[in-house]
């Protein structure tokens, strides 16, 4: 198995399309942290005490307003024993400081690329052993077909894990460089179900926020993989993940309309509803969880019954 997995290694980034692939991802992070970063050129954190007491002042009126909304009010209330707290105890929002933290949060939602860019590894991996012909070549060895399946998978899930890790990496290190360090240490609010403040470390902030993404990233990729194992056309495996991939939530949005909807596997994996309360009507997180469960079962099962009991003349 170890060889296996090494010689899949070996196959992989011997090519230089793995490479240009991380070039791909570093460069548009930098990208990306140096446009946030000339956008809050103005930040000083001088006058955040002001704009603080400002939106006091808006949410003030906003709760005394009988016009108002239930939801509206209680979002300004929300808003308003954050600042409040924010005041007593000398935090400013990570958003009116020149924090490489705010930055880096916002990086989380480069998730994406990484995805689009995972998923033409993970459907090439298996389809391309047919496309180039070498499939024989790989069948003949003395291994059975599902551990090269597995090698294949794990090589796939390390690969596509390396570029989440880049990404973040990357992403902590030129703001870092951008901002200079400042308010590296300071913390962002929180408030529980219970209206209970607690001030969050801003790295575990970030690595929780990736822990989420992560789920969807590697639902998405062992989707690939499956296509990559049913299809034997890398091209037409990469682009029936990636139409999936984009039109994944427009495809949730249409079905939410509709009591089985809840059931698709894209209405279930943004699990950060339920960390902030906002989770849709008989849904809950361990219905969600058992849905991705579910789906990830499939994928798995329909990759090894396609690849196990292909036919291939040797």
């Amino acid at each position: 198995m170890i060889s296996l997995l090494l010689n899949e290694h070996m196959k992989l980034f011997r090519r230089a399309r793995i490479w240009v692939l991380y070039a791909i991802i570093f460069s548009i992070v930098c990208f990306a942290s140096t446009a946030y970063f000339n956008s809050s050129r103005d930040l000083s954190g001088d006058d955040w005490r002001a704009t603080v007491n400002k939106q006091i002042d808006q949410d003030h009126r906003t709760i005394a307003n009988s016009k108002t909304t239930d939801q509206a009010k209680e979002n300004a209330q929300r808003r308003l024993a954050l600042n409040e707290y924010r005041l007593e105890h000398n935090i400013p929002s990570q958003s009116m400081v020149p924090s490489p933290w705010s930055t880096i949060k916002k990086s989380s939602s480069l998730t994406m690329i990484a995805t689009l860019l995972a998923i033409i590894i993970a459907a090439d991996i298996v389809a391309g052993e047919f496309v180039w012909g070498t499939i024989k070549l790989l069948l003949i060895r003395p291994h059975s077909r599902a551990k090269i399946l597995l090698s294949k998978y794990l090589t796939v899930l390390t690969t596509a894990l390396s570029m989440l890790l880049l990404q973040l990496l990357s992403s902590i290190v030129v703001n870092m460089l951008l901002y200079r360090f400042q308010y590296i240490t300071l913390p962002d609010l929180a408030m529980d179900t219970n209206g209970h403040i607690r001030e969050v470390n801003m790295l575990g902030a970030t690595l929780i926020d990736y822990g989420y993404q992560s789920i969807e990233f590697l639902l998405v990729v062992s989707l690939a993989f499956m296509l990559s194992s049913v299809f034997r056309s890398s091209t037409l495996a990469v682009g029936l993940a990636m139409f999936v991939t984009l039109a994944g939530q427009i495809i949730t949005a249409l079905l939410t309309r509709y009591p089985w909807g809840k059931y698709w596997l894209f209405a279930n994996t943004d699990l950060t509803i339920y960390r902030a309360g906002a989770a849709p009507e008989g849904m809950t997180m361990g219905f969600s969880l058992t849905v991705i469960v579910v789906y990830y079962a499939l994928f798995l099962a329909v990759s090894w019954a396609a690849f196990v009991r292909r036919d291939v003349a040797i």
